[in-house]
This record gives structure tokens, sequence and C-alpha cells, in this order.
């Protein structure tokens, strides 16, 4: 084999492998997204981890796809120019970047699989976005895991006779138990609570959701205050 047949070969080769391995890595991803949907129904206090992650898988996929398809961009060019370029200098820095990046992209390839297989992806996730609010938390004042959850359990029965009281327990969705999203959104809907106690129930909702799924330790002293002055509030609607 000639160096002319040996480049042919060499780059329509890896431009098809890597096409290839990137298609069967979309197909899979494709179904992960799809468990991620049914969980995200199946669970709504993993709601606010899996959109971070589909957001940091989205990120990093669209970067494998430029990757990949500036490789292969850059093979058909290394084959297309071979004949009457392979002396010039700047030819050969070509051929040197398709090849890094054919290499990238299948380096780029296995570390998204491995980040999506990831067993504990869920605990990381929570425990990024707690670090994310707590960075906008003022105060160096901290409250226990139990003491924060033992409030939001006060505020979750508040909730729970307060949208039977004024629902006779009819859905917004006909499957599956009630949710504290669905209840505390019907409850807005009904204008029974105001605008600005559904945001914060949002909020403490969503320290919920990381606090169980990111198996951290502690909240802020604030986000902990603002939960016991939202079960008062609850309790004195319910009087």
């Amino acid at each position: 084999m000639d160096v002319s047949d040996n480049i042919y070969w060499v780059y329509s080769s890896a431009s098809q492998s890597i096409a290839t391995f990137i298609g069967f890595l979309i197909a899979g991803y494709t179904l992960v997204h799809s468990l991620m949907e049914s969980a995200a129904r199946a669970d709504e206090t993993l709601f606010e981890i899996l959109e971070s992650l589909k957001q940091d898988y989205h990120v990093k996929l669209s970067l494998l796809i430029l990757v990949t398809a500036s490789g292969i961009i850059g093979s058909l060019l290394v084959m297309y120019l071979y004949p009457t370029c392979y002396a010039l200098w700047w030819f050969q820095s070509i051929q040197l970047f398709t090849v890094e990046l054919i290499l990238a992209s299948i380096v780029g390839g296995g570390f998204f699989v491995s980040t999506i297989i990831d067993p504990k992806k869920y605990t990381k996730a929570a425990q990024r976005l707690a670090k994310e609010i707590d960075s906008s938390v003022l105060g160096d004042f901290r409250s226990s895991r139990s003491e924060f959850v033992e409030i939001f359990i006060k505020i979750e029965q508040r909730v729970r006779i307060l949208w039977g009281n004024h629902t006779d327990g009819e859905r917004l969705k006909e499957h599956g138990q009630v949710s504290f999203r669905e209840m505390v959104d019907t409850l807005h809907l009904l204008e029974v609570i105001s605008d600005d106690l559904y945001e914060q129930l949002i909020l403490i909702s969503r320290h919920r959701n990381l606090v169980v799924h990111g198996h951290i330790p502690d909240v802020s002293e604030q986000i902990f205050q603002q939960a016991k002055d939202v079960e008062t509030e609850l309790r004195t609607k319910l009087t």
C-alpha cells in the first residue's frame, strides 16, 4: 500500500468510525433521556436534579458533536487536498489537527458515556446545585439536615390539609399519588396562597430535594428560618 492509499484509508475509516460511534452514543443518550423523564414523573423530588443533569448533558453532547463534525470535515479536507497539497507545510498542520480532533472525539465520547452511567450522578448533581444556592445566601450559620427535614414534614402536612379542604381531593392529574408540587400549584391557582408564599414553598421544596438526594448535612440558617416562617403562616391559615 503506497502513501496515498494509506492516507485515504486512514482518514476515510476514521471519519466513518467516529460518525458511527457518535451515532450509537446519541441513540443511547436518547434512551437515557427517556428514563430520566420517567424518573421525574415517578418522583417529583428529582425534578430540579434531572433538569440540571439534562442541561449538563446537552452542553457536553453539543461540544462532542461539534468536535466530531470538525474531525469528519478535516478528514474529508485531507483526502481532497492530498493529491495537490501534500508537500505544503500547512497541509501537514491540517493532518495533525484532524488527528487530534478524531482522538478528542473518541476520548470525549468515552468520557460522556462514563458520565451518564455514573451511579452517583444524582447525588453529585444535587451537591453541585446546593453549592450554587449556598453561594447566593448570606450568613455562615447552619442548621442541621434533620431539623430542616422535620420542619418540611410539618409544612407538607399543612399543605396537604389545606389542599384537601379546598379541593375535596380533586386532582389536576389523573395518575399516581398527589405530589407536594401539585398541591402547591393547585392552592396557588385557587388563590388560597399568595404569589410570595407560593415562591417560598417552591424554594423550600427545592432545598428538600437537594438535601435528600445530595446527602447534604446542613442548610443555611436563612433557609431554615424561612421554612419556619412558612410553617407558621400555613398553620395560621388552618385556624
